[in-house]
């Protein structure tokens, strides 16, 4: 069950974020134009089986678009690494963000993170939105956010339930 849960929201996560990407490019240029989509986060968004990135590439790519979607993501990464460029993984992003003129760029925080951390998560993707606005100014930074865990979590001894889990995550994205 948990698992169809999963797949469930990864689906309705790529909808919302090609309906967002799909808006935006006209329908006879989508097939002269090539979306560059670059993806950074963790778990959710590493290009697996039933990853966000899986999932909105295929549904792009039925719609007629022809995409260019890399990720930098690794299981259980959080937006504070990525943001600072003195750490192997903060480097590699913000490489790969210079790497070429993005459409889209999509940063995903860590669930964890995001509930019980908000305050430095959020600090961490302003500070790598504005790295983004200074080195690729044209891409559209897009926020995927993630969702609560269906129990109880204990983040720094703190426990939040399914409700704060996901009233904090909410709070944080926006």
């Amino acid at each position: 069950m948990r698992r169809v849960v999963y797949k469930f929201f990864t689906v309705i996560m790529a909808l919302a974020m090609i309906v967002g990407i799909g808006m935006t490019v006209n329908r006879a240029e989508a097939k002269n134009k090539t979306l560059h989509i670059l993806m950074i986060g963790n778990s959710l968004t590493q290009p697996s089986k039933t990853s966000t990135a899986r999932c909105l590439r295929k549904l792009l790519e039925k719609s007629g678009y022809t995409v260019d979607l890399q990720c930098v993501a690794y299981g259980g990464e959080k937006m504070k690494t990525y943001a600072n460029g003195n750490t192997y993984r903060g480097a590699e992003a913000q490489r790969k963000i210079r790497s070429k003129k993005w459409d889209y760029i999509v940063l995903q925080e860590n669930t964890d993170w995001a509930v019980g951390r908000s305050g430095s998560s959020k600090n961490a993707l302003i500070s790598l939105g504005c790295y983004i606005q200074r080195k690729c100014p044209k891409a559209t930074i897009v926020l995927n956010s993630t969702w609560a865990y269906d129990k109880s979590i204990y983040v720094d001894g703190k426990k939040y339930s399914h409700d704060k889990q996901q009233s904090n995550i909410n709070s944080m994205y926006s």
